[in-house]
């Protein structure tokens, strides 16, 4: 019965966390757009001592850019790519080819949203799909759980049966 509850709290947990994350990514496509360039474009690398052999180089891209929202005359700097932020990879070759796409001086179309305290940006919007796998994930558990839970069932109405005290 302990293993329904553990089974229970992980479809409970990724169903949640995939039906808000994607609510909250699905607002960016509504998101004002504006020309951006691109002004800084560099990698940084750093050791992953948390690996097995702390030898593991992980990358990183530092990309920054600027823009200029429609209802104002300030000019902001944005750096994140997705609405996921920052991120570290072990592979150079893909950090690589971000920034030959994103070199300094290269006009790109940034997403803003400007309603909040921060003003928020990014260059590519919409619900990532890794978002959009944790609510099948979330189901499939509640629906082991459920299958446990009718499996269970019976036992749980023998138990009920033999509490049961007939009076003679």
């Amino acid at each position: 019965m302990e293993g329904t509850y553990i089974l229970l709290f992980i479809g409970v947990t990724c169903t949640f966390l995939g039906v808000y994350l994607t609510i909250r990514h699905s607002f960016s496509i509504n998101w004002n757009w504006v020309k951006g360039t691109i002004v800084k474009s560099e990698i940084h690398s750093h050791r992953d001592f948390s690996s097995e052999s702390g030898r593991t180089m992980m990358y990183q891209n530092d990309i920054q850019y600027t823009f200029t929202p429609k209802s104002g005359f300030t000019k902001l700097t944005g750096k994140d790519i997705s609405l996921l932020g920052t991120f570290s990879t072990s592979n150079e070759q893909y950090c690589k080819r971000i920034q030959n796409k994103l070199q300094v001086g290269t006009c790109i179309k940034v997403y803003y949203d400007s309603s909040g305290i921060q003003p928020k940006s990014c260059l590519v919007t919409g619900v990532p799909v890794l978002f959009k796998i944790f609510i099948p994930i979330g189901v499939f558990f509640l629906l082991m759980t459920l299958l446990l839970y009718v499996e269970e069932w019976d036992t749980n109405l023998e138990l009920l049966l033999d509490m049961i005290k007939i009076i003679e």
